[in-house]
C-alpha cells in the first residue's frame, strides 16, 4: 500500500479535518465527523490509487479503505 495517497481524517481542535499523510497543515476542516468522512472518501475516489485512514474521537483509527 506505499504507492496509495492516504487521506486521513483526524480531530482538529473541536472540529474534524481531512489532511495528507505526512503533511503539517490539513486540506480542510468540517465540524462533524461524518462531513469530513466524507469528503476525504470524496478525494479518494478522485486520485487513486488512495487510501483513507479515519480516526475516531479516541484517536484510534475506525476505519480504512482503500481505493484503486
Amino acid at each position: 500500500m506505499g504507492d496509495r495517497t492516504p487521506y486521513w481524517v483526524i480531530s482538529h481542535g473541536n472540529e474534524w479535518a481531512v489532511k495528507l499523510e505526512g503533511e503539517n497543515e490539513v486540506m480542510q476542516t468540517f465540524s462533524s465527523h461524518e462531513d469530513a468522512r466524507e469528503e476525504a472518501i470524496r478525494l479518494a475516489k478522485e486520485h487513486t490509487p488512495s487510501e483513507i485512514k479515519v480516526q475516531g474521537e479516541d484517536g484510534n483509527i475506525v476505519e480504512r479503505q482503500s481505493y484503486d
